[in-house]
């Protein structure tokens, strides 16, 4: 991937981010279901990387993940900061400092999509319980971006496994806080150096991101495998019945 097309990559990924950012915060049903959605999968995530956030190694690199990634937060000002910084960031940020970012806002784009698709499929319960989330997850369906979005997240673990290898690089966006503070970046910046610190921390990347691709792929798994086994149990009773 080229310097160009990095940029170009970024500036896709901002304007699916800012119409689905646009669609989650219209007043209404769907806005207050991504609500609960989040919450559920902010709970969810927490239960499945427990054991993870309890390492001191691995800690950091959970929180960033969990909470700057794939969490619940609100990004809209650190991707406006992203828009606005685009082509200084191609200009300046080392090679594979960008990349990282590529695959972060390719990442949290298509996890917007998906939670409006979700949330759109989610009863007016009060609260979200586990069943209605796996009927909703499963309506939603789009198998092969489930699979691209946790090819993703582990591209990204993977890319910042590299980076902080470079020599250099830290000297480079320690030197770049206070300019970028100044020039109203702080959050980015922030962003970008959480990131590095985690994985800086962290030692064999490879071995972590393998183990948050494993589960995820065992939780994408189960959930399809949850749906072919209603619909054969369905289809089932149908035929019993003599209806199918």
């Amino acid at each position: 991937m080229s310097r160009e097309r990095a940029l170009a990559s970024i500036t896709v990924s901002i304007r699916r981010l800012a119409e689905f950012q646009q669609k989650a915060a219209e007043p209404g049903p769907l806005r207050e279901r991504l609500m609960r959605l989040r919450q559920f999968q902010s709970a969810r995530l927490e239960a499945a990387y427990r054991d993870l956030a309890g390492d001191p190694g691995c800690a950091a690199a959970v929180r960033f993940f969990l909470t700057d990634l794939y969490g619940p937060l609100d990004y809209e000002a650190r991707d406006r900061e992203f828009q606005r910084a685009s082509r200084l960031l191609g200009r300046m940020l080392p090679f594979g400092v960008l990349e990282s970012l590529v695959l972060a806002l390719e990442l949290q784009a298509l996890t917007l999509d998906l939670d409006v698709r979700v949330a759109q499929s989610i009863a007016g319960e009060a609260s979200l319980s586990t069943a209605e989330y796996t009927r909703a997850y499963r309506t939603c369906g789009d198998r092969p971006a489930r699979e691209r979005q946790i090819e993703l997240i582990a591209a990204i673990g993977r890319s910042l496994g590299r980076v902080v290898g470079q020599p250099g690089v830290e000297l480079l966006l320690r030197m770049a806080h206070l300019p970028a503070t100044l020039a109203g970046f702080a959050t980015l910046q922030s962003f970008i150096e959480r990131g590095f610190d985690a994985f800086q921390r962290l030692g064999d990347a490879d071995a972590f991101m393998a183990k948050i691709e494993r589960r995820e792929r065992a939780f994408m798994n189960e959930l399809f495998a949850e749906g072919d086994r209603t619909r054969s149990g369905a289809t089932a009773v149908a035929a019993a019945a003599g209806t199918a």
